[in-house]
Protein backbone atom coordinates (compact mmCIF):
# COMPACT_ATOMS: atom_id res chain seq x y z
CA UNK A 1 0.00 0.00 0.00
CA UNK A 2 1.47 3.35 -0.74
CA UNK A 3 1.56 6.22 0.83
CA UNK A 4 -2.08 8.02 -0.23
CA UNK A 5 -3.80 4.82 -0.10
CA UNK A 6 -2.66 4.84 3.67
CA UNK A 7 -3.48 8.52 4.85
CA UNK A 8 -7.18 7.44 2.80
CA UNK A 9 -7.93 4.59 4.67
CA UNK A 10 -6.53 6.96 8.24
CA UNK A 11 -8.92 9.30 7.10
CA UNK A 12 -11.79 7.12 6.76
CA UNK A 13 -11.13 5.25 10.20
CA UNK A 14 -10.85 9.16 11.83
CA UNK A 15 -14.03 10.18 9.68
CA UNK A 16 -15.68 7.21 11.02
CA UNK A 17 -14.90 7.79 14.96
CA UNK A 18 -15.13 11.46 14.95
CA UNK A 19 -18.79 10.91 13.91
CA UNK A 20 -19.11 8.38 16.35
CA UNK A 21 -18.10 11.20 19.06
CA UNK A 22 -20.70 11.56 22.21
CA UNK A 23 -20.03 15.68 21.62
CA UNK A 24 -22.04 15.68 18.25
CA UNK A 25 -23.64 12.01 18.15
CA UNK A 26 -23.60 9.18 15.57
CA UNK A 27 -24.29 11.13 12.71
CA UNK A 28 -22.24 13.03 9.90
CA UNK A 29 -23.27 15.91 8.63
CA UNK A 30 -26.91 15.61 10.07
CA UNK A 31 -27.42 11.88 8.98
CA UNK A 32 -27.39 9.50 11.13
CA UNK A 33 -24.55 6.67 11.08
CA UNK A 34 -26.18 3.37 11.16
CA UNK A 35 -24.73 -0.78 10.42
CA UNK A 36 -25.25 -0.06 6.78
CA UNK A 37 -23.30 2.46 6.84
CA UNK A 38 -20.39 0.88 8.79
CA UNK A 39 -20.94 -2.22 6.53
CA UNK A 40 -20.41 0.16 3.39
CA UNK A 41 -17.67 1.62 4.43
CA UNK A 42 -15.54 -1.27 5.36
CA UNK A 43 -16.75 -2.74 1.84
CA UNK A 44 -15.42 0.55 0.65
CA UNK A 45 -12.19 -0.08 1.97
CA UNK A 46 -11.57 -3.03 1.32
CA UNK A 47 -11.74 -2.41 -2.43
CA UNK A 48 -9.81 0.54 -1.63
CA UNK A 49 -6.48 -1.66 -0.51
CA UNK A 50 -7.42 -4.47 -2.93
CA UNK A 51 -6.89 -1.77 -6.07
CA UNK A 52 -4.29 -0.36 -4.46
CA UNK A 53 -2.66 -3.83 -4.30
CA UNK A 54 -3.39 -4.54 -7.87
CA UNK A 55 -1.49 -1.30 -9.11
CA UNK A 56 1.25 -2.17 -6.76
CA UNK A 57 1.65 -5.82 -7.93
CA UNK A 58 1.66 -4.70 -11.94
CA UNK A 59 4.26 -1.68 -11.17
CA UNK A 60 6.49 -4.51 -9.88
CA UNK A 61 5.85 -6.79 -12.54
CA UNK A 62 6.75 -4.01 -15.19
CA UNK A 63 9.05 -3.13 -13.65
CA UNK A 64 10.66 -6.47 -14.03
CA UNK A 65 9.87 -7.28 -17.20
CA UNK A 66 12.07 -3.88 -18.39
CA UNK A 67 14.87 -5.07 -16.46
CA UNK A 68 14.76 -8.28 -17.93
CA UNK A 69 15.14 -6.78 -21.65
CA UNK A 70 17.33 -4.96 -20.22
CA UNK A 71 19.63 -7.66 -19.42
CA UNK A 72 19.16 -9.14 -22.93
CA UNK A 73 19.93 -6.05 -24.68
CA UNK A 74 23.16 -6.54 -22.04
CA UNK A 75 24.36 -9.83 -23.54
CA UNK A 76 23.65 -8.95 -27.55
CA UNK A 77 26.16 -5.82 -27.04
CA UNK A 78 28.62 -8.46 -25.02
CA UNK A 79 28.38 -10.74 -28.18
CA UNK A 80 28.75 -8.19 -30.23
CA UNK A 81 32.10 -7.08 -28.61
CA UNK A 82 30.54 -3.44 -27.68
CA UNK A 83 31.49 -4.64 -23.65
CA UNK A 84 33.89 -6.10 -22.23
CA UNK A 85 34.17 -8.74 -19.53
CA UNK A 86 34.50 -6.27 -16.72
CA UNK A 87 31.62 -4.09 -17.94
CA UNK A 88 29.27 -7.00 -18.98
CA UNK A 89 29.70 -8.66 -15.69
CA UNK A 90 29.12 -5.29 -13.81
CA UNK A 91 25.94 -4.16 -15.66
CA UNK A 92 24.41 -8.19 -15.11
CA UNK A 93 25.01 -7.84 -11.67
CA UNK A 94 23.10 -4.19 -11.06
CA UNK A 95 20.33 -5.78 -13.45
CA UNK A 96 20.01 -9.22 -11.53
CA UNK A 97 20.12 -6.75 -8.14
CA UNK A 98 17.27 -5.17 -9.39
CA UNK A 99 15.26 -7.47 -10.36
CA UNK A 100 15.60 -9.61 -7.28
CA UNK A 101 14.36 -6.42 -4.95
CA UNK A 102 11.42 -6.40 -6.99
CA UNK A 103 10.40 -9.79 -7.13
CA UNK A 104 11.16 -9.50 -2.75
CA UNK A 105 8.68 -6.42 -2.97
CA UNK A 106 5.98 -8.37 -4.76
CA UNK A 107 6.06 -10.84 -2.37
CA UNK A 108 6.16 -9.12 0.73
CA UNK A 109 2.86 -7.53 -1.24
CA UNK A 110 1.08 -10.27 -1.59
CA UNK A 111 1.92 -11.39 2.08
CA UNK A 112 0.74 -7.20 3.34
CA UNK A 113 -2.41 -8.11 0.95
CA UNK A 114 -3.48 -10.92 2.51
CA UNK A 115 -3.10 -9.53 6.41
CA UNK A 116 -4.86 -6.71 5.70
CA UNK A 117 -7.66 -8.04 3.57
CA UNK A 118 -8.45 -10.04 7.09
CA UNK A 119 -7.88 -7.30 9.57
CA UNK A 120 -9.40 -4.14 8.09
CA UNK A 121 -12.93 -5.35 8.91
CA UNK A 122 -11.72 -6.41 12.31
CA UNK A 123 -9.80 -2.55 12.82
CA UNK A 124 -13.31 -1.06 11.34
CA UNK A 125 -15.58 -2.92 13.18
CA UNK A 126 -13.68 -2.83 17.05
CA UNK A 127 -13.46 1.14 16.42
CA UNK A 128 -17.09 1.11 15.68
CA UNK A 129 -17.96 -0.82 18.58
CA UNK A 130 -15.94 1.22 20.86
CA UNK A 131 -17.53 4.58 19.82
CA UNK A 132 -20.64 2.81 20.57
CA UNK A 133 -19.50 1.67 23.93
CA UNK A 134 -18.88 5.40 24.79
CA UNK A 135 -21.28 7.04 23.21
CA UNK A 136 -24.15 4.72 25.66
CA UNK A 137 -21.95 5.67 28.07
CA UNK A 138 -22.84 9.50 27.78
CA UNK A 139 -26.25 8.78 26.30
CA UNK A 140 -26.82 6.85 30.40
CA UNK A 141 -25.42 9.50 32.02
CA UNK A 142 -27.53 12.36 30.02
CA UNK A 143 -30.67 10.68 30.83
CA UNK A 144 -30.02 10.22 34.68
CA UNK A 145 -29.12 13.56 34.64
CA UNK A 146 -32.56 14.55 33.23
CA UNK A 147 -34.64 12.04 36.12
CA UNK A 148 -32.56 13.67 38.49
CA UNK A 149 -34.00 17.10 37.71
CA UNK A 150 -37.05 16.16 37.03
CA UNK A 151 -37.50 14.23 40.50
CA UNK A 152 -36.04 17.54 42.14
CA UNK A 153 -38.63 19.32 40.09
CA UNK A 154 -41.28 17.27 41.65
CA UNK A 155 -39.90 17.47 45.25
CA UNK A 156 -39.74 21.38 44.71
CA UNK A 157 -43.15 21.37 43.80
CA UNK A 158 -44.73 21.47 47.30
CA UNK A 159 -41.98 24.17 48.00
CA UNK A 160 -43.00 26.46 45.17
CA UNK A 161 -46.30 25.69 45.94
CA UNK A 162 -45.68 26.66 49.50
CA UNK A 163 -44.00 29.88 48.26
CA UNK A 164 -46.67 30.69 45.65
CA UNK A 165 -49.11 30.63 48.59
CA UNK A 166 -47.20 32.75 50.96
CA UNK A 167 -46.49 35.51 48.21
CA UNK A 168 -50.34 35.82 47.34
CA UNK A 169 -51.20 35.70 50.59
CA UNK A 170 -48.88 38.51 51.19
CA UNK A 171 -50.29 40.71 48.65
CA UNK A 172 -53.30 40.80 49.92
CA UNK A 173 -55.09 44.09 50.94
CA UNK A 174 -55.85 42.70 54.33
CA UNK A 175 -52.38 41.24 55.02
CA UNK A 176 -51.07 44.53 54.00
CA UNK A 177 -53.03 46.41 55.89
CA UNK A 178 -52.35 44.32 58.98
CA UNK A 179 -48.93 44.36 58.69
CA UNK A 180 -48.50 47.79 58.23
CA UNK A 181 -50.86 48.60 61.21
CA UNK A 182 -48.53 46.17 63.47
CA UNK A 183 -45.44 48.03 62.26
CA UNK A 184 -46.62 51.27 62.91
CA UNK A 185 -47.78 50.17 66.34
CA UNK A 186 -44.31 48.21 67.57
CA UNK A 187 -42.43 51.47 66.98
CA UNK A 188 -45.14 53.70 69.19
CA UNK A 189 -44.39 50.83 71.77
CA UNK A 190 -40.81 51.54 71.65
CA UNK A 191 -40.99 54.94 71.30
CA UNK A 192 -43.18 55.65 74.06
CA UNK A 193 -41.20 53.30 76.36
CA UNK A 194 -37.70 54.95 75.59
CA UNK A 195 -39.05 58.64 75.62
CA UNK A 196 -41.06 57.88 78.67
CA UNK A 197 -37.90 56.21 80.49
CA UNK A 198 -36.52 59.01 79.05
CA UNK A 199 -38.54 61.64 80.78
CA UNK A 200 -38.51 59.40 84.17
CA UNK A 201 -34.89 59.45 84.25
CA UNK A 202 -35.07 63.31 83.87
CA UNK A 203 -37.81 63.30 86.14
CA UNK A 204 -35.88 61.71 88.64
CA UNK A 205 -32.41 63.53 88.12
CA UNK A 206 -34.50 66.98 88.83
CA UNK A 207 -35.39 65.41 92.02
CA UNK A 208 -32.60 63.51 93.47
CA UNK A 209 -29.98 64.98 90.66
CA UNK A 210 -26.76 66.62 91.18
CA UNK A 211 -26.81 69.16 94.02
CA UNK A 212 -26.38 73.08 92.77
CA UNK A 213 -23.24 73.36 94.82
CA UNK A 214 -21.24 70.35 92.83
CA UNK A 215 -19.24 70.98 90.00
CA UNK A 216 -18.19 67.62 88.74
CA UNK A 217 -19.69 64.74 89.65
CA UNK A 218 -19.78 60.58 88.62
CA UNK A 219 -22.10 57.97 89.26
CA UNK A 220 -21.35 54.29 89.73
CA UNK A 221 -23.23 52.35 86.46
CA UNK A 222 -24.69 49.24 87.14
CA UNK A 223 -21.80 48.33 84.62
CA UNK A 224 -19.27 49.22 87.35
CA UNK A 225 -21.33 47.57 90.09
CA UNK A 226 -21.38 44.11 87.80
CA UNK A 227 -17.26 44.09 87.11
CA UNK A 228 -16.37 45.41 90.81
CA UNK A 229 -18.47 41.78 91.98
CA UNK A 230 -16.57 39.61 89.62
CA UNK A 231 -13.58 41.13 90.45
CA UNK A 232 -13.01 42.55 87.35
CA UNK A 233 -12.15 46.39 88.26
CA UNK A 234 -8.57 47.99 88.15
CA UNK A 235 -6.19 46.89 90.67
CA UNK A 236 -4.50 49.39 93.25
CA UNK A 237 -1.31 49.69 90.98
CA UNK A 238 -3.23 50.99 87.54
CA UNK A 239 -4.86 53.15 89.93
CA UNK A 240 -2.11 54.98 91.36
CA UNK A 241 0.56 54.12 89.52
CA UNK A 242 0.62 58.04 87.57
CA UNK A 243 0.21 59.70 90.84
CA UNK A 244 3.75 60.67 91.79
CA UNK A 245 3.97 60.93 95.73
CA UNK A 246 6.87 60.04 98.27
CA UNK A 247 6.92 56.29 98.86
CA UNK A 248 5.97 56.91 102.67
CA UNK A 249 2.77 59.07 101.09
CA UNK A 250 1.83 56.82 99.08
CA UNK A 251 1.49 54.01 101.46
CA UNK A 252 -0.56 56.11 103.67
CA UNK A 253 -3.02 56.79 100.80
CA UNK A 254 -2.96 53.22 99.90
CA UNK A 255 -3.41 52.45 103.28
CA UNK A 256 -6.98 54.28 103.44
CA UNK A 257 -7.86 53.21 99.73
CA UNK A 258 -7.84 49.62 100.86
CA UNK A 259 -9.56 50.37 103.74
CA UNK A 260 -12.29 52.28 102.20
CA UNK A 261 -12.61 49.88 99.23
CA UNK A 262 -13.60 47.00 101.83
CA UNK A 263 -15.85 49.17 103.98
CA UNK A 264 -19.32 47.56 101.79
CA UNK A 265 -18.48 43.85 102.81
CA UNK A 266 -17.05 44.89 106.22
CA UNK A 267 -19.68 46.69 107.03
CA UNK A 268 -18.29 49.30 108.62
CA UNK A 269 -18.75 53.34 109.01
CA UNK A 270 -16.93 55.87 106.36
CA UNK A 271 -14.20 57.66 107.36
CA UNK A 272 -13.92 61.76 106.98
CA UNK A 273 -10.12 62.33 105.69
CA UNK A 274 -8.87 65.75 105.18
CA UNK A 275 -5.87 66.35 102.99
CA UNK A 276 -3.89 69.67 103.18
CA UNK A 277 -0.78 70.38 101.52
CA UNK A 278 0.13 73.22 99.33
CA UNK A 279 -1.85 73.80 95.94
CA UNK A 280 -1.05 72.17 93.41
CA UNK A 281 0.03 68.57 94.77
CA UNK A 282 -2.99 65.83 93.64
CA UNK A 283 -5.16 66.37 96.53
CA UNK A 284 -8.03 66.36 93.82
CA UNK A 285 -6.91 63.57 91.83
CA UNK A 286 -6.70 61.52 94.95
CA UNK A 287 -10.11 62.14 95.93
CA UNK A 288 -11.16 61.18 91.94
CA UNK A 289 -9.33 57.87 92.11
CA UNK A 290 -9.97 56.57 95.46
CA UNK A 291 -13.94 56.87 94.56
CA UNK A 292 -13.15 54.84 90.96
CA UNK A 293 -11.12 52.50 93.20
CA UNK A 294 -13.43 51.92 95.90
CA UNK A 295 -16.82 52.06 93.52
CA UNK A 296 -18.14 55.13 94.83
CA UNK A 297 -20.26 58.01 93.53
CA UNK A 298 -17.84 61.30 93.41
CA UNK A 299 -19.12 64.80 94.21
CA UNK A 300 -17.18 67.75 93.74
CA UNK A 301 -17.91 71.06 95.50
CA UNK A 302 -15.53 74.15 95.34
CA UNK A 303 -15.56 75.79 99.04
CA UNK A 304 -15.99 79.27 97.26
CA UNK A 305 -19.12 78.31 95.48
CA UNK A 306 -21.22 79.61 98.53
CA UNK A 307 -20.34 82.64 97.83
CA UNK A 308 -22.83 82.80 95.11
CA UNK A 309 -25.90 83.14 97.23
CA UNK A 310 -27.55 85.37 99.28
CA UNK A 311 -27.49 85.15 102.98
CA UNK A 312 -29.43 82.32 104.11
CA UNK A 313 -29.80 80.76 100.97
CA UNK A 314 -26.03 78.81 101.13
CA UNK A 315 -27.74 77.05 104.17
CA UNK A 316 -30.44 75.99 102.33
CA UNK A 317 -28.28 74.45 99.56
CA UNK A 318 -25.96 73.17 101.97
CA UNK A 319 -28.83 71.00 103.09
CA UNK A 320 -30.11 69.78 99.61
CA UNK A 321 -26.45 68.42 99.71
CA UNK A 322 -27.03 66.14 102.63
CA UNK A 323 -30.63 65.35 101.61
CA UNK A 324 -29.36 64.20 98.48
CA UNK A 325 -26.26 62.48 99.81
CA UNK A 326 -28.61 60.42 102.52
CA UNK A 327 -30.33 58.86 99.06
CA UNK A 328 -26.95 57.82 97.37
CA UNK A 329 -27.15 54.13 96.64
CA UNK A 330 -23.67 52.99 96.29
CA UNK A 331 -21.70 54.97 98.47
CA UNK A 332 -21.05 58.64 98.07
CA UNK A 333 -17.21 60.84 98.45
CA UNK A 334 -18.22 64.08 98.94
CA UNK A 335 -15.25 65.89 97.92
CA UNK A 336 -15.08 69.97 99.30
CA UNK A 337 -11.62 72.00 97.52
CA UNK A 338 -11.20 75.13 99.79
CA UNK A 339 -12.75 73.24 102.63
CA UNK A 340 -11.51 76.68 104.50
CA UNK A 341 -13.46 79.08 102.76
CA UNK A 342 -16.44 77.57 103.85
CA UNK A 343 -15.77 75.49 107.19
CA UNK A 344 -13.22 78.27 109.02
CA UNK A 345 -13.12 79.07 112.06
CA UNK A 346 -16.51 80.29 114.51
CA UNK A 347 -16.03 84.23 115.54
CA UNK A 348 -18.44 86.06 117.52
CA UNK A 349 -18.54 88.33 114.73
CA UNK A 350 -19.16 85.89 112.04
CA UNK A 351 -22.80 84.47 112.95
CA UNK A 352 -23.51 83.66 109.15
CA UNK A 353 -20.29 81.71 109.08
CA UNK A 354 -21.46 80.27 112.68
CA UNK A 355 -24.96 79.04 111.38
CA UNK A 356 -23.00 77.12 108.58
CA UNK A 357 -20.65 75.29 110.56
CA UNK A 358 -23.16 74.59 112.79
CA UNK A 359 -25.66 72.94 109.49
CA UNK A 360 -22.12 70.95 108.06
CA UNK A 361 -21.16 69.88 111.86
CA UNK A 362 -25.20 68.86 112.65
CA UNK A 363 -26.14 66.85 109.16
CA UNK A 364 -22.45 65.17 109.24
CA UNK A 365 -23.24 63.19 112.41
CA UNK A 366 -26.19 61.18 110.99
CA UNK A 367 -24.07 59.79 107.32
CA UNK A 368 -21.37 57.56 108.43
CA UNK A 369 -22.96 54.58 106.95
CA UNK A 370 -23.98 56.56 103.17
CA UNK A 371 -20.74 58.92 102.69
CA UNK A 372 -17.86 60.31 103.23
CA UNK A 373 -16.48 63.84 103.24
CA UNK A 374 -12.67 64.65 102.00
CA UNK A 375 -12.06 68.31 102.49
CA UNK A 376 -8.93 69.60 100.86
CA UNK A 377 -7.23 72.96 102.05
CA UNK A 378 -4.20 74.90 101.99
CA UNK A 379 -4.30 76.44 105.50
CA UNK A 380 -5.67 73.67 107.68
CA UNK A 381 -5.03 76.09 110.70
CA UNK A 382 -8.03 78.21 108.92
CA UNK A 383 -10.59 75.19 109.46
CA UNK A 384 -13.09 75.54 112.43
CA UNK A 385 -11.56 73.29 115.13
CA UNK A 386 -14.60 70.86 115.63
CA UNK A 387 -14.65 70.26 111.96
CA UNK A 388 -11.22 69.76 111.94
CA UNK A 389 -11.45 67.24 114.31
CA UNK A 390 -14.77 65.59 112.90
CA UNK A 391 -12.06 64.62 110.26
CA UNK A 392 -11.13 60.88 111.30
CA UNK A 393 -7.75 60.58 109.07
CA UNK A 394 -5.62 63.57 108.16
CA UNK A 395 -2.75 63.46 105.73
CA UNK A 396 -0.42 66.15 104.23
CA UNK A 397 0.29 66.10 100.95
CA UNK A 398 3.41 68.31 100.75
CA UNK A 399 5.66 69.90 97.49
CA UNK A 400 7.47 67.02 95.77
CA UNK A 401 10.79 66.36 96.96
CA UNK A 402 13.91 65.93 94.61
CA UNK A 403 13.17 62.58 93.27
CA UNK A 404 9.15 63.28 92.58
CA UNK A 405 10.29 66.33 90.63
CA UNK A 406 12.80 64.69 88.83
CA UNK A 407 10.26 61.55 87.98
CA UNK A 408 7.83 64.07 86.70
CA UNK A 409 10.20 65.76 84.60
CA UNK A 410 10.69 62.28 82.74
CA UNK A 411 7.09 61.17 82.97
CA UNK A 412 6.27 64.66 80.77
CA UNK A 413 9.17 64.20 78.28
CA UNK A 414 8.39 61.20 77.54
CA UNK A 415 4.13 62.08 76.97
CA UNK A 416 5.86 64.69 75.17
CA UNK A 417 7.92 62.41 73.11
CA UNK A 418 5.14 59.92 72.24
CA UNK A 419 2.03 62.14 71.96
CA UNK A 420 3.74 64.96 69.67
CA UNK A 421 3.75 63.66 66.40
CA UNK A 422 5.75 66.75 64.69
CA UNK A 423 8.40 67.19 66.73
CA UNK A 424 11.54 64.77 68.19
CA UNK A 425 13.58 65.12 71.34
CA UNK A 426 16.93 66.40 70.70
CA UNK A 427 19.91 63.99 72.15
CA UNK A 428 21.30 66.40 74.72
CA UNK A 429 18.58 66.38 77.11
CA UNK A 430 20.27 63.73 79.16
CA UNK A 431 19.49 62.35 82.64
CA UNK A 432 22.23 64.95 84.39
CA UNK A 433 20.54 67.52 82.64
CA UNK A 434 16.94 66.11 83.75
CA UNK A 435 18.39 66.17 87.31
CA UNK A 436 19.63 69.92 86.82
CA UNK A 437 16.46 71.05 85.81
CA UNK A 438 14.05 69.05 88.56
CA UNK A 439 17.20 70.99 91.03
CA UNK A 440 15.62 74.14 89.70
CA UNK A 441 12.07 73.12 89.98
CA UNK A 442 12.18 73.15 94.14
CA UNK A 443 9.00 75.07 95.56
CA UNK A 444 7.18 73.52 92.53
CA UNK A 445 4.08 71.51 93.12
CA UNK A 446 2.93 69.02 90.31
CA UNK A 447 0.79 70.91 88.67
CA UNK A 448 3.51 73.96 88.15
CA UNK A 449 5.62 71.33 86.31
CA UNK A 450 2.69 70.01 84.21
CA UNK A 451 1.99 73.83 83.19
CA UNK A 452 5.62 74.22 81.90
CA UNK A 453 5.76 71.33 79.67
CA UNK A 454 2.50 72.79 78.23
CA UNK A 455 4.60 75.99 77.96
CA UNK A 456 7.93 74.04 76.13
CA UNK A 457 4.97 72.65 73.65
CA UNK A 458 4.35 76.09 72.61
CA UNK A 459 7.99 76.79 72.23
CA UNK A 460 8.39 74.15 70.24
CA UNK A 461 5.52 74.44 67.79
CA UNK A 462 7.34 78.05 67.32
CA UNK A 463 10.50 76.57 65.91
CA UNK A 464 11.38 75.82 62.65
CA UNK A 465 12.71 72.10 62.98
CA UNK A 466 10.40 71.81 65.63
CA UNK A 467 13.16 69.90 67.96
CA UNK A 468 13.12 70.08 71.74
CA UNK A 469 16.13 71.18 72.92
CA UNK A 470 17.85 71.53 76.47
CA UNK A 471 17.87 75.51 75.63
CA UNK A 472 14.05 75.48 75.43
CA UNK A 473 13.50 73.84 78.56
CA UNK A 474 15.70 75.97 80.46
CA UNK A 475 13.92 79.10 78.58
CA UNK A 476 10.65 77.64 80.20
CA UNK A 477 12.16 76.59 83.46
CA UNK A 478 13.27 80.49 83.78
CA UNK A 479 10.03 81.92 82.80
CA UNK A 480 8.13 80.00 84.93
CA UNK A 481 10.63 80.73 88.00
CA UNK A 482 9.99 84.37 87.28
CA UNK A 483 6.34 84.20 86.94
CA UNK A 484 6.63 82.97 90.33
CA UNK A 485 8.44 85.28 91.83
CA UNK A 486 6.46 88.45 90.99
CA UNK A 487 3.17 85.91 92.16
CA UNK A 488 4.63 85.78 95.44
CA UNK A 489 5.88 89.42 95.72
CA UNK A 490 2.26 90.75 94.59
CA UNK A 491 0.95 88.07 97.34
CA UNK A 492 3.13 89.47 100.06
CA UNK A 493 2.10 93.09 99.58
CA UNK A 494 -1.38 92.23 99.45
CA UNK A 495 -0.73 90.75 102.51
CA UNK A 496 0.58 93.75 103.73
CA UNK A 497 -1.71 96.03 103.01
CA UNK A 498 -4.42 93.94 104.80
CA UNK A 499 -2.65 94.38 107.78
CA UNK A 500 -2.20 97.69 107.78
Amino acid sequence: MNKNNFLYLLLLLTNSAWAASPQLGINIGGFTLNANDVATAVTKSAQVIAEATRFKRSELERKINALETQRQEIGVKRDRGQLGSAAYEQASKSVDDQIKSCRKELKNLDRRSEKTGDNVEKIITTGWQTAMDVYQKEHDRKTQIAITAANKAVENEGSLERLRFISEFATQPETLTRAGVFTVGTCVLLSVVYYGGKLTYNYAQAKLGRPTLATNSFHVTLLDRFKAFFGLTETKEQIFDDVVLSDDLKTQLHEFAQDTKKIPESKLPFRNLLLYGPPGTGKTLFAEKLAQYANMDYLFIPGGNFAQFDQGQDIVELNKLFDWADQAPNGLIIFVDEADALLHKRGPQDQHGTKVVSTFLARTGGLAEKCMFILATNNPDNLDTAVYKRMHKKINIPLPGLAERTEMVKIYLNKFATQTKTATVSSLITEEFLQTIAQQLEGFAGRDIKQIFVDIQYHVARTSDKVLTPDIITRAVQEKIAEEKISYSLHQKSLTAAAA
